[in-house]
């Protein structure tokens, strides 16, 4: 029972640790980052942890990336690697525009603009995280009953007569 309880409770914080992290992060970039339209000039298909660009996707399981052009407030191309992805690479549009959103100091690191999908995974990692608490807790209670029960409780029997309901009383 003991393991149990410190299983959730690692996971619990740690999930919490991780969407407290990411919601952090997410915030800087949304609240100090500018936003522009991107144009999706490639697909990268993603193999061994390293990204190949591609001209003609091979067919079967593979994950293809949309490349994106946008150009900073001074006028600097950059070409990053989106991190939405799909099963199909007709799922990007070439020549497709997207709103991209970037940080100045930093324009090579940059994202879809797409606030909803990015803060899911802290949203629910939080959920997760705040329910594995709560278990955790929970269980930490009914054993700390069961003990006390143990050891100071006393034994009883009873004969089960009946019940009675509220529509009889």
């Amino acid at each position: 029972m003991k393991q149990k309880i410190i299983l959730f409770l690692v996971i619990g914080i740690g999930l919490l640790s991780y969407s407290l992290y990411t919601t952090s992060k997410q915030w800087r970039f949304y609240h100090h980052g500018v936003e522009t339209t991107g144009i999706i000039t490639g697909v990268a298909q993603q193999t061994e942890g390293k990204y190949k660009i591609i001209k003609h996707p091979i067919k079967g399981g593979q994950q293809y990336y949309p490349m994106i052009t946008f150009r900073t407030q001074d006028n600097q191309q950059i070409t990053f690697i989106g991190q939405e992805s799909s099963t199909t690479q007709n799922h990007f549009q070439l020549g497709g525009r997207v709103q991209i959103i970037y940080l100045p100091e930093t324009p090579q690191v940059a994202e879809i603009n797409d606030k909803y999908m990015t803060l899911l995974l802290p949203i629910v990692g939080t959920i997760v995280g705040i329910f594995m608490l709560v278990l955790a807790s929970s269980m930490s209670n009914r054993y700390k009953l069961q003990r006390i029960l143990k050891s100071q409780g006393k034994k009883i029997t009873a004969d089960f007569v009946g019940f009675k309901t509220s529509k009889e009383m």
